[in-house]
């Protein structure tokens, strides 16, 4: 039974296998994958063939090129073609050559600074691009069905890859010897240069690539021709039309000159002036209380003018606005160009090149012009480098156009009147009258200074003195003009006890108005008003010069037991001074 049977399979060819004791071969290659119509060529099957390696091939051979020497690449090589294409990233990128460059103030100014900097910021650059953009290829070349080591997959990415690289370098250094700084050659608006190395050159690429690994390894045909061309592709030629249509329809909407045909009108209290009809405006006061206004064309440009009372030097003002450019992300070059005027308008001022984080390189112009009573008009203008003749009409006629009230201009705000009670005297001060308390080093001594907005002042003052009001008062002018020759006006007699005068000093800086008001209490202890402005300035200071003086009244110092005196305000439809029997200012 055992025999018949055992004879029954050696019969089908299996049983006398078994009874010699020969061992089936076993199955080679990797279980079959669903869904898979053709089996994976194994990794020893594909053997490049040898031969001189051909550029030339690389370029328009890519399947021959993979075919041959392309496609056995050492490790070391990837390496070194990834140091490549990290130098051309940089050197092509002008944001990242501001960026890199901006710790060193002689990159953008020196060639062999930069080409150093570029070679050594290579090797970082390439070995982010392997990480990036090599990972990426060698997912899509797995997705595609393909089974290759790394360093296959990463010749055929990096390789593909020279195509961008090598002209990118050729261009750059062709360049270096045609613009005299970097500086200058990043300036420079792009031309058909960038167009090929950014439009065609990457889209080859991909092609290149696409046949590299149908050359060297066995892929799904369809999977292939979506993961290794249609995707690249399609996004290269999606960014690349975004960019020509923004270009072509919506850069020169956005991007148009300034239409100083059609002007348009901005006013407000402070500013009038007209502006192009495609720059927006804005009129805004700042948390500090300066009104300016904000203009925007539309090249991401900026003009803001700003009205403000300042006593600071122009230099210290400067370098004020530049560290607040640096604080907002604005990195200012350090050459600075002397500025006389924006316009029409004159004044003191610098011009820098500003950049932004991502090199983006910006005209900064910044201008102090003086106006009366101390004030100054600030113009800033920041404007790309590349949009300068399309917006230097329209500051032109912005400031062609420019009208100014400060606050200086406008009326002493007696309907604002507010009280001021100091340690010996009380008084009314306008709503837009600031002041503050002088400090001396002799107790018997105390003074409060009133800050009106136009180029005055008005200082209240008590202290000892054994003399007459009169007399107190003439001491006080002669101690004001020193050795300047002077001219008494008219002399001041009040009702309540208050004597005093309106005189005028004649200086270098020109012709100053006085006048001093002086209380005495007959105990050996004096209240004083002196004020000084520039004649042509009466209409809106005298209003507010007039309610002090009016209002004033002396108070026993506290802790005396004497009550504090009623200010005494003007009343509405009397003339200011009246009523104490002071007369008109001359």
């Amino acid at each position: 039974m055992g025999g018949e049977a055992g004879g029954r399979v050696g019969d089908d060819g299996c049983g006398a296998a078994d009874d010699a004791g020969v061992v089936p071969p076993p199955i080679i290659g990797p279980p079959p994958i669903i869904g898979q119509t053709r089996p994976l060529a194994p990794e020893p099957e594909f053997s490049a063939s040898g031969g001189a390696w051909n550029p030339f091939d690389l370029l328009f051979r890519p399947w021959r090129y993979f075919r041959g020497p392309g496609g056995r690449m050492p490790l070391w090589g990837v390496a070194l073609l990834a140091w490549v294409i990290g130098v051309a990233g940089i050197v092509e990128s002008r944001e990242l050559m501001s960026t890199f460059g901006g710790a060193s103030a002689t990159f953008n100014k020196d060639w062999g600074v930069f080409w150093t900097t570029a070679v050594m910021l290579g090797l970082i650059a390439g070995a982010m691009q392997v990480m990036i953009g090599g990972m990426w290829f060698r997912f899509r070349v797995y997705a595609s069905g393909g089974r290759a080591p790394a360093t296959r997959t990463l010749a055929i990415w990096s390789q593909a890859r020279l195509l961008i690289a090598v002209p990118t370098l050729v261009a750059v250094a062709a360049w270096s010897f045609a613009y005299d700084t970097p500086e200058a050659y990043m300036a420079r608006p792009a031309g058909a240069v960038e167009l090929v190395v950014f439009a065609i050159l990457p889209i080859w690429s991909v092609v290149v690539s696409y046949l590299g690994v149908r050359a060297t390894m066995e892929v799904k045909r369809l999977a292939s021709l979506w993961w290794l061309l249609a995707l690249p592709v399609g996004f290269f030629v999606t960014i690349f039309g975004a960019g020509l249509l923004f270009g072509l329809v919506l850069g020169p909407m956005l991007g148009a000159p300034a239409d100083v045909a059609n002007p348009r009108p901005v006013k407000d209290e402070h500013f009038t002036l007209q502006r192009p009809a495609n720059w927006g405006a804005e009129l805004q006061v700042s948390e500090g209380g300066v009104p300016g206004v904000f203009l925007t064309p539309p090249q991401d440009a900026s003009l803001s003018l700003e009205i403000y009372w300042d006593d600071m030097p122009a230099a210290e003002r400067f370098e004020e606005i530049y560290e607040h450019y640096e604080s907002s992300g604005l990195r200012a070059d350090a050459d600075r160009t002397p500025l006389s005027r924006i316009g029409p308008i004159e004044g003191e001022g610098e011009q820098r090149i500003v950049r932004t984080v991502l090199g983006a390189r910006y005209r900064s112009r910044l201008l102090l012009s003086p106006l009366p009573d101390g004030w100054v008009l600030e113009i800033r203008d920041l404007t790309p480098a590349s949009a300068v003749e399309a917006v230097d009409p329209g500051t032109e006629l912005v400031l062609m156009t420019l009208e100014i009230r400060t606050d200086a201009d406008f009326p002493a705000d007696t309907d604002g009147a507010w009280e001021l009670t100091g340690e010996e005297f009380v008084c009314m001060v306008p709503g837009d009258w600031d002041w503050y308390e002088e400090q001396g080093d002799d107790e018997s001594f105390t003074a409060v200074q009133l800050v009106p907005p136009q180029d005055a002042w008005v200082r209240i003052m008590a202290y000892d003195t054994d003399l007459p009001p009169a007399d107190e008062a003439l001491a006080t002018i002669e101690m004001s003009a020193e050795t300047d020759p002077w001219t008494l006006l008219e002399q001041i007699t009040r009702d309540d006890g208050a004597e005093g005068a309106w005189f005028e000093i004649e200086r270098e800086t020109g012709v100053f108005r006085w006048v001093t008001l002086v209380f005495t209490n007959g105990e050996g202890r004096a209240l004083e008003v002196q004020a000084s402005w520039l004649p042509g300035r009466e209409d809106v200071f005298m209003p507010g010069l007039e309610l002090v003086l009016d209002s004033i009244r002396p108070r026993e110092r506290s802790g005396s037991g004497q009550g504090v005196a009623e200010p005494v305000a003007p009343e509405s439809g009397d003339e200011v001074g009246d009523e104490s029997g002071m007369s008109e200012p001359p």
